[in-house]
């Protein structure tokens, strides 16, 4: 598992580990662990605008971590728990990587304000709160390690640039993009989130000078 998927899952799961069942967070982590499977790194380290075909790929790469990962390992209602989990890709990570998407494919926001699939053969459950939790959890997660990872279009953000960015919006993310909920509960442990960030930053800086 990468430092990225570490640091998600490490920071989600002490928020929620008193609240969910162990199983819940079981499969929670399972499927941070393979959201990114076959997605190719260079994608992630290029710059500039990605298009409908890397949308259309990333689409479709849970499918690898299922195959790869879910199937051998898990046991049935596990695979469609994650499955559903993974399907909730929410709006602000996709807007911000494929603005030139075929505009037909991308994701809308529905009247209360959480992520609804513009593909009509996915809106019957991809929307509002039939979106898995731990998909809204998961997307806010990882919208926040991103900002403070350096990139080839930007710097790395402080904890509290990152903070204020997803909670007042920029060019590429808009704060309506989360659950309301899961946003309320992010400011409320956000500094615990820049701790684990911290801690995770100098484990990886002591291997690359051991």
């Amino acid at each position: 598992m990468d430092s990225h998927l570490q640091r998600n899952s490490t920071r989600i799961e002490r928020g929620l580990r008193r609240v969910f069942t162990r199983p819940w967070l079981a499969a929670l982590l399972v499927g941070i662990a393979i959201h990114g499977f076959n997605i190719m790194n260079q994608w992630f380290a290029g710059a500039g605008s990605y298009f409908a075909s890397h949308w259309l790929a990333i689409r479709i790469q849970p499918g690898y971590g299922v195959v790869q990962v879910l199937i051998p390992f898990l046991v049935p209602w596990l695979v469609t728990g994650i499955g559903r989990h993974l399907a909730g890709i929410n709006r602000a990570a996709l807007r911000a990587a494929f603005p030139d998407a075929n505009p037909d494919l991308v994701i809308k926001l529905d009247r209360d304000g959480l992520p609804l699939y513009a593909n009509r053969a996915v809106r019957r459950w991809l929307q509002g709160e039939a979106i898995p939790l731990s998909a809204r959890i998961v997307a806010l997660a990882g919208v926040y390690d991103a900002l403070r990872q350096k990139r080839i279009y930007k710097p790395a953000f402080s904890h509290e640039r990152a903070v204020e960015i997803i909670s007042r919006g920029d060019d590429r993310i808009d704060p309506s993009d989360f659950d309301p909920r899961v946003l309320n509960a992010f400011h409320k442990l956000s500094r615990q989130m820049d701790e684990i960030f911290n801690t995770f930053q100098a484990v990886e800086e002591i291997e690359k000078t051991g």
